[in-house]
């Protein structure tokens, strides 16, 4: 006779665990007993699952529209989710001070400094998008860039908007 096991962590159960309805491993009540083949039918059922709801998830962010503006041409706001906000601090490094420094002294632009700045901008727009996403939104408005200078040279970046579920006018 195959033994049979919990659903949640693959214990296999005594009769202990049936008289309490309950796996003493997980904690898991125990309403399904399946075997190896089902518990791992479920798992893979499971693993198909997550990968559908993380594609799903990145589709809605890169759909996501943006404006520093408040509203779309050809669209009109149906609903108001809240003010979202994406924040990322990063530090120059030694290398990039060096670069600046050279820059500074010969009067040309800063490519390093540059970078970093695309770079933190860059992560701080998908925290902001990811957020809204989160709420239920497809689109941000009143989009607004903030810079700060910490000591020891760190650059953050707030990006500020509020997400909306925009609809077509058609």
């Amino acid at each position: 006779m195959t033994p049979i096991k919990c659903s949640e962590c693959g214990e296999i159960l005594t009769n202990e665990m049936f008289q309490v309805n309950m796996c003493f491993k997980c904690g898991n009540i125990i309403n399904k007993y399946l075997s190896d083949e089902e518990i791992e039918k479920q798992k893979e059922r499971e693993k198909i699952q997550k990968i559908q709801e993380k594609n799903k998830l990145n589709k809605l962010i890169k759909e996501h529209l943006i404006t520093s503006g408040y509203n779309f041409e050809g669209y009109i706001i149906d609903k108001y989710l809240g003010i979202v906000s994406g924040e990322v601090v990063i530090g120059t490094g030694i290398i990039s001070e060096i670069k600046a420094s050279f820059s500074d002294a010969f009067g040309i632009e800063s490519n390093s400094f540059e970078k970093k700045l695309e770079e933190a901008k860059s992560l701080s727009l998908e925290k902001l998008i990811y957020k809204s996403v989160l709420l239920g939104g497809n689109a941000i408005i009143g989009v607004d860039f903030d810079y700060i200078i910490f000591a020891n040279n760190m650059i953050g970046i707030s990006i500020n908007g509020t997400s909306v579920i925009i609809k077509s006018q058609e």
